[in-house]
Parts: C-alpha cells; sequence; structure tokens
C-alpha cells in the first residue's frame, strides 16, 4: 500500500511540472525544440512545440522558425538552443514580428 501511494505522489509531481506550450504573435512559452536542422547556408531552423500558426512570420513549411547565421548573437543563441534541447528544458523564443522567414529575436529558459 505505501509502495503504491508513494508512486502516485511521485506521478503526481511529474505532472505537476509539464507546461503547456503557448504562442502569442511574437512569442512561444513553455515550449519545447522538437528538430534542430542545420541547413547548408548556415542558418539552423528550430521546430518547437505549440500552435506556431499563431506567430505574426512566416514559418518554413509551416513549421520551422529560423536562427539566420548572420545573427549578432548567432553562437550564443544556437549554443543555448543545443542545450536546453539536450536538458529538455523548456524555452520561451521571442521572434522578429513580420518577419520572412520567421526569425528568432533571442530565447530564453528559467531556472527549474
Amino acid at each position: 500500500m505505501k509502495v503504491r501511494m508513494l508512486t502516485v505522489g511521485m506521478l503526481g509531481l511529474v505532472a505537476m511540472q509539464v507546461a503547456v506550450a503557448e504562442c502569442g504573435s511574437y512569442y512561444c512559452e513553455d515550449a519545447r525544440i522538437l528538430r534542430l536542422v542545420t541547413v547548408a547556408n548556415g542558418d539552423v531552423s528550430v521546430k518547437v512545440s505549440g500552435t506556431l500558426s499563431n506567430l505574426d512570420c512566416t514559418l518554413i513549411d509551416s513549421q520551422y522558425i529560423t536562427l539566420p547565421s548572420s545573427a549578432s548573437r548567432f553562437k550564443e543563441i544556437y549554443a543555448n538552443l543545443l542545450a536546453f534541447q539536450l536538458a529538455d528544458r523548456p524555452i520561451m523564443v521571442r521572434i522578429d514580428t513580420g518577419s520572412s522567414p520567421c526569425t528568432i529575436n533571442y530565447i530564453y529558459s528559467d531556472a527549474p
């Protein structure tokens, strides 16, 4: 009986930590990185969870946000994307409103 109650309690804690991604016109919050694609020209295409159609920008293939290799902090943002993906951490992505293709302005993740 004690083992069963402990298992149920632990499942409750795990369920409390799962957040659903929410996308507005200029951001996706509590999003998980589902795929990173490095393109031949050096850009990185990023697929995140959430309703990306809410974003006010032109997605690549209706599902990817772009981190252009020409971005001023490309290496730092790309390193963070890789780290957050490896750690399975939810992120907040801010895009450049009206951009085509849809480009990342900045990202962050809060401490657990």
